[in-house]
């Protein structure tokens, strides 16, 4: 069975750009010398999805071109890299596996359970109309193809249009090179989401739906390098299959998961700060606040919206409450329109590829074996990252029972500042939960992270009583012809002091389960 490594980066593209794509100058001169092949793809596993529940896919592909038909076994694997996978091939009669030929890699054992065999069966099949060329350069090669075909899971359909550069010699540098040439012509962007994972999803029905956030799988003899990339690889998937679910039936929760990963990105940064610094990173810490504030900005008004304008249009209790839910609401959707946008912009776009070539190729990486920290130690570059996050979730663990202790005679904006760092101490914290050596004991970080996520919640609601009122101040003024709407604001911007004291209260209660928490 040939043994391989496959090195790749895959984009999206808008069927509707399919035209523009092949009267690029990238790829029109190709054209002509392309290959052409129809390929359907059998994916297979158990009925409990053993194979993808290991990161592993297992394939049988038909391909037919020029040359005739052709059959290949494929059996594939995560490896650490997001533009690297294992990759083992070998030719087959015809479209069923054949587990015999599976030897010599390092996930024989897997295919060789008792009856592993029996228990396989088709997942979903994909077909694909392809067209490839190949790109020479110096001792560079690079597989270009351009696939539109579709997904087919049971009753379940996804289309799909796609464009690879696969690595087939030389370094991949080369490959983002070429990667970047194409973005900056064309509308393209990166996904590290894989046909075996759009077709998972599909088969379960969660395609296009929100993604939760995953845990990343560390390990506690990694540095802290390799950490910070497990970490991020893994908030940036999240984020990737939240993009795609903005196209979905659910984006009001996409746009709430999207988030979500992009501020469990930022506390990744902001935990590793010591040994990120160079020369790129600052632009792109710019360009993931930049794209959180943007969801942020519209998360907030669907936030206003369900909790807030629906409910007192529903209860059509508070005069002009309706037609101030319908205006808000109009303005609203029109906040989602330009999120998605700014998402197909060419800004977007690019951070994207720059931020996974940053990720897996940064200079960062080539850092000093020693960097200092906050509170002026030193950081080895090649041991154990678990003493060093210990001794930073302790000290932001300190600062906030410091900060909290006054919690009852906080203004407004401090106590969003401590919501702000709760939040941030729960996201980093959740990171670790499974590493051994974090914390006191096996599950003495999740009492603390409990208490943080009530406090959070309870300060939530408080700044959202906050944040309603300025808002309603601020927009009023924009629905001067309708008084009803304005007498409507009017009432819905008032406080209720009641409820305040009641969360406030709760925040208290959930500070004090929080400083009785032993984490550490």
């Amino acid at each position: 069975m040939n043994s391989d490594k496959e090195t790749e980066l895959k984009f999206l593209f808008d069927p509707t750009d399919w035209n523009v794509l092949q009267q690029s100058p990238l790829v029109a001169p190709s054209l002509t010398s392309a290959k052409h092949y129809d390929l359907k793809t059998i994916y297979y596993d158990t009925p409990d999805g053993t194979l993808w529940k290991e990161g592993v896919a297992l394939r049988v592909r038909e391909l037919s071109g020029a040359d005739g038909v052709e059959r290949i076994q494929t059996v594939k694997c995560k490896l650490a890299s997001d533009v690297e996978r294992g990759e083992w091939e070998v030719r087959v009669p015809d479209s069923t596996p054949d587990l015999n030929l599976i030897s010599n890699i390092p996930l024989k054992p897997l295919f060789s359970k008792p009856k592993f065999a029996e228990k396989l069966a088709p997942v979903f099949i994909s077909r694909v109309k392809r067209i490839a060329f190949l790109v020479k350069e110096a001792d560079t090669e690079i597989e270009v193809a351009l696939d539109t075909g579709s997904i087919e899971a049971g009753s379940h359909f996804s289309p799909l249009h796609e464009l690879e550069l696969e690595l087939k010699q030389g370094d991949p540098s080369a490959m983002f090179q070429l990667a970047h040439r194409f973005q900056a012509e064309l509308p393209l962007t990166l996904s590290h989401i894989s046909k075996a994972e759009h077709g998972h999803l599909l088969a379960l029905d969660r395609w296009l739906l929100p993604s939760k956030s995953s845990a990343p799988e560390l390990t506690k003899d990694m540095s802290s390098h390799e950490a910070f990339q497990v970490i991020a690889r893994t908030c940036l998937h999240d984020y990737m299959l939240n993009l795609i679910a903005l196209e979905g039936p659910d984006p009001v929760e996409a746009i709430h998961k999207g988030r979500v990963a992009l501020r469990r990105l930022r506390a990744a940064f902001s935990l590793f700060a010591p040994i990120l610094s160079d020369e790129a990173f600052p632009k792109l810490k710019d360009e993931v606040r930049w794209i959180a504030q943007r969801f942020g900005t519209v998360r907030d008004r669907d936030v206003l919206q369900m909790s807030v304008f629906e409910p007192a249009s529903q209860q059509d209790v508070i005069p002009g409450a309706r037609i101030l839910a319908q205006l808000l609401d109009k303005e609203r959707h029109a906040e989602h329109n330009a999120l998605k946008n700014d998402l197909r912009s060419d800004r977007a776009r690019a951070f994207l590829l720059d931020f996974t070539l940053w990720l897996e190729h940064g200079s960062w990486l080539s850092s000093a074996p020693k960097v200092t920290v906050d509170d002026g130690g030193t950081l080895p570059k090649n041991v154990s990252f678990v003493s060093f996050v210990r001794e930073v979730l302790q000290r932001r663990q300190n600062q906030i029972l410091k900060r909290g202790a006054s919690l009852v005679k906080l203004p407004p904006v401090s106590r969003h500042e401590l919501r702000i760092a709760a939040k941030k101490l729960r996201y980093m914290a959740d990171f670790f939960i499974n590493v051994p050596g974090v914390a006191r004991e096996r599950g003495s970080l999740q009492p603390m992270l409990d208490a943080l996520e009530q406090m959070q919640a309870h300060l939530g609601e408080l700044h959202d009583q906050d944040f309603k009122t300025a808002f309603l101040e601020a927009e009023w003024k924009k629905f001067a012809e309708y008084n009803a709407a304005i007498f409507a604001a009017g009432r819905l911007s008032a406080q209720d002091d009641s409820q305040e004291k009641t969360l406030l209260r709760k925040a208290v209660e959930a500070y004090s389960e929080f400083a009785k928490a032993k984490a550490f």
